[in-house]
């Protein structure tokens, strides 16, 4: 019943005696345009010692880089991406803010010129001709210089990708334009600048839609707080947020954000939480409430009692969650990778065909063959294959997070789109996890008393159960003291040391300590319809008392399980608690697959069972009594009912509203449904743009323009995601 903080931060695994501790890193990368400038980066980082994965995310512009042991230093790791053709940035701050969009004055000053190259180009005149020459050359050498920088690297190491076609499109242009000048004829410094001036103008256009994705990240940035009110010694002072430590006591005035995760110490308001939880009505908090950093206190004055540095608040955490989540790729994303790893060489030697092809089976001229060869070479850009699947991903889990929802990689989000079953947990999941106790089976003599040592035994868990025991205690008037030994014992209850006393409080053979308590008659008997939870409460191994605790059934309950039937899901309750409370759920959610009295593992056998009968399954908890069957399930989603950093779940789902589990659905259906759609189009493209280019229906400019379009078709299909309407 009661629950402890999960220790394992978002990307990171905790070290183990069977191996060495292990740690994952995000950092931005520049230079990537398209899916073979992805494999390339990955390639340099892999061949590094001490770094067992690597995956970058064109849609992000970063890699999420796993360390083993010591792993790989920055600078080698910069290095190795420098070689490739490459660039790599130092980690960024979770709080710091994002890299601001890219100035387009060199794309519209490319195109200017360009245009300039296309009119003189038309004049037939040797002046005309070398004023073409001079406005052209500046956009090719100059403006193109990175994509030419990048292709020659990436050559060094028998390596080809986008900037090595346009590289060598915009060069045979401009050679063969330069030879047909020294011989007085019409060149084709259009072409060569075109070239490069519209893949510049459509990366830019790439660029900023895909800034467009880090929104919800930069919206959390914007939350934090850079300074504190510090209560010391009876005295307030204005400190850094980077200075507060746990047990720091800090001051709210309403309409401040919240500078730390902690705990109300003092005084009662109302907090807007929406920005980070995604919903809309806000939380009334009084002592003893957890509160976290980026929420804003709405009306009275708060006392909090800082539990996280600021490097480790939730909000930090959820920033760099999300962050590393668009750094990582879903399994599907293995199509285009695949395809990418074989699509430049191949068109290489289409070109290579081509211009053969066209001189000595068409019999055309070496200039016309040429240009044909170019126009190959620039529309089969494989930019919109590289995007396909990272731009949906990245849009996707941005409108996830500004919906509450953290997907832990993309894997999780494609697995959502399949699942076929959902397991529910009862306590938080499908009641409001707001529980209080309705009556007391204790000794009118010994009840401040025990109400003592019960609400100080529960005063660290951030279990429903456990808080509203605390909440109990504190209405009667008890003290309420920070206990000693605390632990939890999933399934079983807590147990801490208070004032002397071992306390335990739980199900009746744990607060026995394996044995049974006689405490009938102290709480009248209920029948066996009563969704009510029973904890009972023993001190020094003696019987104290049974608390009767009663948690309502969300409204939104019902309308979950109705849209999970309606989209063809299976729902099944798994409970810890008593047969008759799970009954009662049940039946009022019209459930019929349901079962109580669980322990841990035995969920997880449950669910492992479900696996193997071929069904894709999600489990839906909100405690560490949920851990073994949420790491079990294909899908575990998780409410943040006790720390974000859950490594048991797939998803967290931070709103603390039963309706985000029919979201992760359609959201991950939506996904998939983008992502299909846009490698259909990249595909098609290619499809139909090279026989153009080869037939010469397609001159390299119009090329260029049409592998720009492709490119910022899949952006802005992907951009829709960020539009997608919740179904309940």
């Amino acid at each position: 019943m009661a629950q402890s903080e999960m220790e394992t931060s978002p990307g990171n695994s905790p070290a183990t005696a069977a191996g060495p501790a292990v740690r994952a890193s995000a950092y931005p990368v520049t230079g990537m345009h398209c899916a073979s400038c992805v494999a390339n980066v990955e390639e340099a980082l892999s061949e590094l010692p001490g770094i067992s994965e690597v995956s970058v995310s064109l849609a992000s512009e970063s890699v999420r880089v796993v360390h083993r042991g010591g792993g790989a230093d920055f600078e080698a790791m910069k290095a190795a991406v420098s070689r490739a053709g490459y660039g790599l940035l130092p980690v960024r701050a979770a709080t710091a803010p994002p890299p601001a969009a890219p100035s387009p004055l060199p794309e519209v000053l490319g195109l200017a010129l360009a245009a300039s190259a296309m009119a003189l180009s038309m004049l037939h005149s040797p002046a005309a001709q070398l004023g073409a020459a001079v406005v052209a050359l500046p956009v090719v050498l100059v403006l193109g210089w990175p994509v030419h920088r990048s292709a020659f690297l990436q050559m060094l190491r028998g390596k080809a990708g986008m900037d090595t076609l346009i590289s060598l499109g915009s060069l045979v242009s401009t050679a063969l334009s330069a030879a047909l000048l020294w011989r007085g004829e019409m060149g084709y410094w259009d072409a060569a600048a075109g070239i490069v001036a519209i893949n510049r103008l459509g990366r830019l256009l790439e660029r900023g839609a895909r800034h467009r994705t880090g929104q919800a990240l930069e919206g959390l940035v914007r939350m934090q707080r850079d300074h504190a009110t510090l209560v010391r010694d009876g005295r307030e002072e204005q400190v850094s947020t980077s200075e507060l430590n746990p047990g720091d006591h800090v001051r709210v005035r309403p309409g401040e954000r919240l500078p730390a995760d902690g705990r109300v110490f003092e005084g009662e308001s109302s907090v807007d939480e929406s920005l980070l939880t995604g919903e809309s009505l806000p939380s009334h908090k009084r002592p003893g409430d957890p509160v976290t950093a980026g929420t804003i206190n709405l009306q009275g004055f708060l006392e909090i009692e800082v539990t996280r540095p600021q490097g480790e608040s939730m909000l930090a955490q959820v920033a760099a969650w999300v962050s590393e989540a668009q750094a990582t790729r879903a399994p599907i994303q293995g199509i285009a990778d695949r395809v990418a790893s074989v699509f430049t060489p191949s068109i290489l030697l289409l070109s290579l065909a081509t211009l053969i092809l066209g001189h000595f089976g068409w019999h055309l001229s070496w200039n016309e063959s040429v240009l044909r060869a170019v126009a190959v070479l620039v529309v089969a850009c494989p930019c919109a294959l590289g995007l396909a699947t990272p731009a949906a991903l990245a849009v996707s889990m941005g409108r996830a997070a500004r919906s509450g929802i953290l997907f832990k990689n993309g894997a999780s989000l494609e697995t959502a789109h399949r699942m076929t079953h959902v397991n529910l947990d009862k306590t938080g999941t499908l009641t409001e996890g707001r529980p209080e106790v309705r009556a007391a089976g204790i000794h009118p003599e010994a009840l401040r008393l025990v109400a003592h040592l019960a609400g100080s035994a529960e005063l660290p868990s951030e279990h429903p159960l456990g808080r509203a025991v605390v909440t109990w205690a504190r209405d009667l008037g008890a003290a309420i003291d920070r206990p000693s030994g605390f632990r939890t014992h999933p399934g079983g209850g807590v147990a801490a040391r208070v004032d002397g006393h071992v306390v335990r409080l739980g199900t009746a053979a744990f607060a026995a300590e394996g044995g049974l308590l006689q405490v009938g008659g102290l709480i009248p008997r209920r029948g066996p319809a009563s969704s009510a939870t029973e904890i009972h409460i023993s001190v020094d191994g003696r019987p104290a008392g049974v608390l009767e605790i009663h948690d309502k059934l969300r409204e939104q309950s019902a309308l979950v399980v109705k849209a999970l039937h309606d989209l063809g899901v299976e729902v099944r309750i798994l409970s810890g608690d008593r047969r008759e409370a799970v009954e009662e759920v049940a039946r009022r959610l019209e459930v019929k697959d349901y079962m109580a009295g669980l322990l841990p593992l035995q969920k997880a056998r449950l669910v492992r069972e479900q696996k193997a009968a071929g069904r894709v399954v999600a489990m839906v908890g909100d405690g560490v009594n949920d851990a073994p069957a949420l790491s079990e399930a294909d899908l575990g989603m998780a409410f943040a009912s006790a720390d974000i950093a859950s490594a048991a779940a797939d998803v967290t789902l931070m709103g603390g509203d039963a309706r985000q589990i029919v979201r992760v659905l359609d959201l991950s259906r939506s996904t998939f449904a983008v992502i299909r759609q846009n490698l259909v189009w990249a595909f098609a493209y290619n499809l139909v743009g090279i026989p153009m280019a080869m037939t010469g229906t397609l001159s390299p400019v119009w090329a260029s323009a049409f592998m720009a379009f492709s490119s910022i078709l899949v952006v802005l299909n992907s951009l829709r995601l960020a539009g997608v309407k919740d179904r309940l």
